[in-house]
């Protein structure tokens, strides 16, 4: 909850009113909507819970194992879930209120919006209003007919709202300057009646109970009398350890989430006499964060990051951990290969502090149905993750503080490591050419030997300034960005001689205007991401005497970096978009296509006509760029060109039987494609003058799926689907 609000905040100044997308030359083909748990309220047997835009349905019949039930995706992060009857009202972000129909739980269906042009975080129902929260305010929402909600009145408040509920016919609002008191007898017309301030003290959290409001205050837990509400008064205190954020009044006792430099707590107090509030017991964790719901004799919190957690309170003296359930946290970058994409999952980094449940940081997601990517796999690194890469069934991973390590992925449902590498410092990039893994680390470039997996070493080390971040290689030299030495500190390029791996050495360096971040090359020119600034191009014909191009500008921070073909790919995290860039002339590029996220635009990866996007909170999306044409069989050339494949399906060997009403003798590429439309192989041929042509194809090591044969001639391109079993 605190680093949310943190973010809120600014959210609040810069972009509080949200205009509707417009996308230009892009379509949504799918999404794995999941990310971190922000969300949570329990009714029976069941949970519901926000894991990203992912709205799910958990079976709590056994508290220690709940069992994801029933899904649904929705349109934004899910921040607040509140359970009334059969409905379960979502407020979604800048996608609003959503009321979903849960009369049959493994079946929950999305049947009314109400969409604000606010950032909307949290949702309280009484009666026939829904009081939806947002970052102008809270606005009260008829819902009386659940499929046509209607908004009737609101409330703009002076000074931020961290969290509000709802007793008789009072809105209690917990704020920066304290609690508030706002009379909505006519839900029209919302006015305030009462305030009740401490000094140097934010409110963050309220829950009322009887003729009490209690309040989490930085200091802790204060007890605030609400029998007149003009005249609210302190009758008990209970100062905590660090700074509140979350309560819930229940049963004659508070529950409490402090947090103290990374550790949360719960303290379970008594408050049956509320001048005299009494502590009973306290459970701690790593981050227990965002919303506490009770359930029977259980508390439930969601810790915004990565997991539901459960703790037993039959005896409130001594509170135990009964059950997780575990979220994704956010997207910080992807890697595609083949039908799989590979999830850094940057919130679920590991900590010294946290259940080993929490430590997944790389997670594996099939792709081989765009429109309804799925979960196979997950591991955990011994350290933070930070960049991976995949080739031939292995994982190579840059992993922070824990070095080089290396995992097989063949099973993507049974990872584990063949290798690892110490590397003095924090690693934070890595690439792979041929035998040899290049790794960027604090002290420089690293280059190791891979050629035994399983026993990596290091041949060859040059010295850089300061932090090295990414690295990518083309033929005998490697481009780091860097921070380089000076006073200020500056960012840049440093290009490496690795003819020689034994001995590297730098031939230059160019100073960028901002910080460097992901670097990528194509032809001649170096293309950079430039934090505040927007794409950088280099000329690097020459590696000795690199010289700047142009620059693509992007507003906002720029983070993610791929290129496909003439186009190139960028993310605008606080923009929250992707860039489709033309550098088919690198001195006039421009764009072309854009996507609008719900959520800040990470990490990306683009193969063929698609491209792949971190949403942070939101999952990953699957986005097809419509300049480029697809993959399409071959149904009006048929007469001109016939290609015969057989045998088809494909077990390990295929004939190509070409037949022509020309001869054939202008033939440019024959390539295999996968589904995504990414290169698999290429075949070698000569040309000839016959009408006839036939060649013979070892499918090798790729693995089953729908492929194509692709041929192209000067003028023409034909394709040909088949099958590899």
């Amino acid at each position: 909850m605190k680093k949310f609000y943190v973010f809120i905040v600014f959210v609040a100044l810069m972009v509080t009113l949200k205009s509707p997308a417009q996308n230009l030359n892009t379509s949504l083909v799918g999404q794995w909507g999941y990310g971190p748990c922000y969300a949570i309220d329990v009714s029976g047997n069941h949970a519901f819970i926000g894991s990203g835009c992912m709205f799910l349905v958990l079976d709590i019949t056994n508290p220690d194992e709940p069992i994801e039930v029933a899904q649904l995706l929705l349109p934004d992060l899910i921040r607040d879930i509140a359970v009334n009857g059969n409905f379960a009202y979502v407020a979604a972000k800048d996608s609003g209120l959503h009321i979903i129909d849960i009369s049959n739980p493994l079946e929950p269906n999305d049947v009314g919006n109400y969409n604000t042009s606010y950032y909307t975080y949290e949702v309280v129902v009484s009666g026939s209003y829904a009081y939806l929260l947002d970052s102008d305010g809270f606005r009260i929402i008829d819902i009386s007919n659940p499929e046509i909600p209607f908004e009737v009145g609101n409330y703009n408040s002076s000074g931020f709202i961290f969290s509000i509920t709802v007793s008789g016919n009072y809105v209690y609002t917990a704020q920066e300057d304290g609690l508030h008191i706002i009379n909505i007898t006519n839900p029209e017309v919302p006015f305030e009646v009462g305030h009740f301030q401490l000094q140097y003290n934010n409110a963050h959290d309220v829950s009322v109970l009887g003729n009490y409001a209690y309040v989490a205050f930085s200091s802790g837990l204060h007890i605030i009398d609400i029998s007149n509400p003009a005249l609210p008064f302190e009758v008990g205190y209970f100062e905590t350890q660090g700074e509140a954020w979350a309560i819930t009044a229940s049963s004659g006792y508070a529950y409490v989430i402090d947090s103290y430099f990374g550790f949360d707590k719960l303290y379970i107090i008594s408050v049956t006499d509320p001048a005299n509030p009494i502590l009973k017991g306290f459970y701690s964790e790593h981050n227990l964060g965002d919303k506490i719901v009770i359930g029977d004799n259980f508390v439930y919190f969601t810790s915004g990051f990565y997991d539901l957690t459960i703790v037993d309170i039959t005896d409130p003296n001594t509170p135990v951990l009964s059950g997780l359930f575990t979220t994704p946290g956010k997207i910080d970058g992807i890697t595609i290969n083949g039908d799989y994409a590979y999830i850094v999952d940057y919130e679920s980094w590991g900590s010294p502090y946290t259940n080993s449940q929490h430590d997944i940081n790389l997670r594996i997601i099939n792709i081989s149905n765009l429109a309804e990517p799925y979960d196979v796999g997950f591991y955990k690194t011994p350290g933070f993750l930070m960049e991976i890469v995949v080739k031939n069934n292995l994982a190579y991973m840059a992993d922070f503080d824990s070095g080089f390590c290396i995992a097989n992925i063949s099973n993507p449902e049974l990872i584990y490591e063949v290798g690892k590498l110490q590397i003095p410092g924090y690693t934070y990039g890595v690439t792979v050419n041929g035998n040899y893994a290049y790794l960027v680390c604090d002290y420089g470039l690293r280059i190791i030997d891979i050629s035994n997996p399983s026993v990596p070493y290091e041949i060859g080390f040059c010295e850089s300034f300061n932090s090295a971040r990414h690295v990518v290689v083309k033929d005998d030299y490697a481009y780091v960005t860097a921070r380089l030495s000076g006073f200020p500190i500056l960012s840049g390029l440093q290009i490496i001689d690795i003819s020689n791996p034994f001995s590297p050495f730098v031939v230059s360096n160019f100073d960028t205007p901002g910080s460097a971040g992901e670097i990528k090359i194509k032809g001649s020119c170096a293309y950079i991401s430039v934090w505040d600034k927007g794409i950088l191009i280099i000329d690097i014909s020459d590696p000795f005497s690199p010289y700047e191009v142009n620059t693509f500008n992007i507003s906002g921070f720029v983070y993610g970096l791929d290129i496909e073909g003439n186009y190139l790919y960028s993310t605008n995290q606080i923009g929250k978009k992707m860039f489709i860039i033309d550098i088919s002339d690198p001195s006039t590029p421009f764009e072309v296509g854009n996507y609008e996220t719900p959520d800040w635009a990470t990490g990306l990866a683009a193969i063929g006509k698609y491209v792949f996007v971190g949403g942070w909170n939101t999952g990953m999306f699957i986005i097809e760029n419509e300049l480029i044409s697809g993959i399409n069989e071959n149904t009006d050339k048929i007469n001109e060109l016939q290609i015969n494949i057989y045998p088809n399906p494909v077990s390990t060997e295929m004939v190509i039987k070409l037949l022509s009403s020309e001869p054939i003798d202008n033939i440019r590429t024959i390539e295999i494609l996968n589904n995504h439309g990414q290169k698999a192989d290429e075949i070698k041929f000569e040309n000839n003058s016959s009408n006839e042509f036939e060649m013979k194809w070892d499918k090798g090591n790729l693995p089953a799926g729908v492929y194509y044969f692709v041929l192209k001639t000067e003028n023409e391109t034909w394709t040909e689907k088949f099958i590899i079993l």
